[in-house]
């Protein structure tokens, strides 16, 4: 059997009869050595090495040598580490079969395989029963563009699926997608989601991403940790302060960046110009417009360049803090080329003088100059 218990003997005795007589020799006893290892006495059926310690000497080390290494035996105990949760390399025998085995003999090792699982069993119907405690940690900062990370932890982790209720607010800008929105945590206890921004082309304050948590039925929301902050920072120049673009020019250019019917590489030309502007061009990431760039329009003999030239080159001069340049425009070019005074370069880069802006075209000219000035 499997009992530990003391040696034992086993006598034989003949009795008197009619038809015999007895020997002087009438008993014979023969000892029985008991093979089962003594209960170890464990304080803790918890105490998940003691009992696979306890296991693997039943397993290895038998009192019995005929045992040793008899691959039933082996298998047999083999079957009950695997159902502790030990990695024997055999199929793990089933609870039921190690709990009937335990009640049939009480003093025997399987009645410690048996105390311990019971003891996980009900470890783990006290968890399913507590009601999990929520808490939101956040990663790191994130420049505009990229994603907010965001991490739920439930402890103890739910026996089911959780789902949780998060807000997200916003202090700024950035695109993110802001309300509340349901978070699912699994029975692993941990889930991260991500918040995603976007990057715009707008000069702004830094700002952040906030999740917090809601309270819910199923679960309880950390006092400590039930809100969470992801900065957000932004990547844009900020525009010169030195110069504001003329009204009218940039009304003029906005409205050149509508002429869809003019071609993809008409309207991007006049969006890079509202993008050196300071615009936001909703979904456009092309480069600014330099005012060299611009240049080379204007000396095609695209007339409707000329103001937008003169205004790049007055914020590029304001963004470096540089002494003012004197950009002529073709018109003025071709004046001074001839001789005329009205051309005169001022006499230095601190003369008060600037070339006079031309006189922008009426509307009705400028429908009629669209296809030439492109």
């Amino acid at each position: 059997d499997e009992v530990d218990e003391t040696d034992g003997s086993v006598t034989l005795t003949v009795n008197a009869g009619s038809d015999y007589t007895v020997g002087s020799t009438s008993m014979l006893t023969v000892t029985v050595a008991d093979d089962d290892l003594p209960s170890q006495g464990l304080s803790n059926q918890s105490d998940y090495q003691a009992v696979v310690d306890l296991l693997i000497d039943v397993r290895d080390d038998p009192p019995n040598p005929a045992m040793r290494n008899n691959p039933a035996h082996v298998k047999k105990w083999n079957r009950v580490l695997a159902a502790i949760g030990y990695d024997s390399g055999e199929s793990a025998m089933p609870d039921s079969e190690i709990h009937d085995n335990a009640a049939q003999w009480p003093d025997s090792p399987f009645k410690q395989a048996s105390d311990y699982l019971r003891s996980q069993e009900q470890q783990q119907g006290q968890l399913q029963q507590q009601t999990p405690e929520v808490s939101v940690s956040a990663g790191g900062g994130v420049t505009e563009g990229g994603d907010a990370v965001f991490t739920l932890t439930a402890n103890p982790a739910p026996a089911a699926n959780l789902d949780v209720t998060v807000t997200v607010t916003e202090v700024g800008d950035y695109g993110a997608t802001t309300g509340q929105r349901t978070v699912t945590v699994s029975t692993s206890g941990v889930v991260s989601f991500a918040v995603g921004t976007t990057d715009d082309q707008n000069d702004e304050p830094d700002g952040s991403l906030t999740a917090t948590l809601n309270a819910g039925s199923d679960y309880t929301v950390s006092a400590t940790q039930g809100a969470a902050t992801v900065a957000v920072s932004d990547n844009d120049d900020a525009p010169s302060a030195g110069h504001t673009v003329d009204a009218t020019v940039l009304a003029n250019v906005q409205s050149y960046a509508a002429e869809t019917h003019q071609g993809a590489a008409h309207v991007n030309r006049w969006k890079r110009v509202l993008v050196a502007f300071g615009e936001e061009v909703p979904g456009f990431t092309g480069a600014a417009m330099t005012s060299s760039e611009a240049q080379t329009y204007a000396d095609r003999g695209w007339s409707r360049w000329d103001p937008v030239v003169e205004e790049l080159t007055a914020l590029e001069v304001a963004d470096t803090d540089a002494p003012p340049r004197r950009w002529w425009s073709r018109s003025y070019r071709s004046q001074a080329a001839a001789g005329s005074p009205k051309a005169a370069r001022p006499a230095s880069p601190s003369a008060p003088a600037r070339p006079r802006r031309r006189t922008w075209m009426s509307p009705s000219r400028s429908r009629r100059a669209a296809t030439s000035a492109s």
